[in-house]
């Protein structure tokens, strides 16, 4: 099965890393944003930051991650997106559904009280989501609990 891990630097990444073995008997491809901790993934594929000082830098940034986004996966066509968030890896969950490919989002784990916003628009298109806080899936009943990653 063809499978794209999407994720931001930092904290996503690292839970990420967490859960990546499930995934190496199957061929990925990772979508992410370029730093100096994920500059040597093979088979990656770089978003634009869609952090910027304001509201229409960051809106022009979500349409080229949402371009970049459309080639990834009409080059790809991963059959399973499985993203820890955050904002970058939003339009690339979205226009996925276009290619009929599954969504499997895991939550941060410092998300206790509430999703994060990522999660939350998210949350209505995925497949599968991950919280790893049990009193979560209270507030959001299709939200399932398997556990923490870290």
């Amino acid at each position: 099965m063809k499978i794209c891990l999407a994720f931001s630097p930092g904290g996503h990444f690292t839970e990420m890393q967490r859960v990546i073995d499930a995934f190496v008997e199957h061929d990925i491809c990772f979508a992410t944003i370029k730093t100096p901790s994920t500059k040597d993934l093979a088979n990656v594929h770089y978003l634009r930051d869609s952090m910027g000082p304001t509201k229409l830098h960051m809106i022009g940034n979500m349409l080229i991650i949402s371009v970049q986004s459309f080639r990834l996966l009409l080059k790809e066509r991963p059959e399973l997106i499985v993203s820890t968030g955050a904002d970058v890896t939003i339009p690339l969950c979205y226009i996925s559904k276009l290619f009929c490919a599954k969504v499997i989002f895991i939550e941060s784990i410092c998300r206790v009280n509430d999703l994060s916003l990522s999660g939350k628009i998210v949350y209505p298109i995925a497949n599968l989501f991950l919280v790893q806080w049990e009193k979560l899936t209270k507030q959001y009943l299709k939200a399932k609990f398997w556990g923490s990653v870290l």
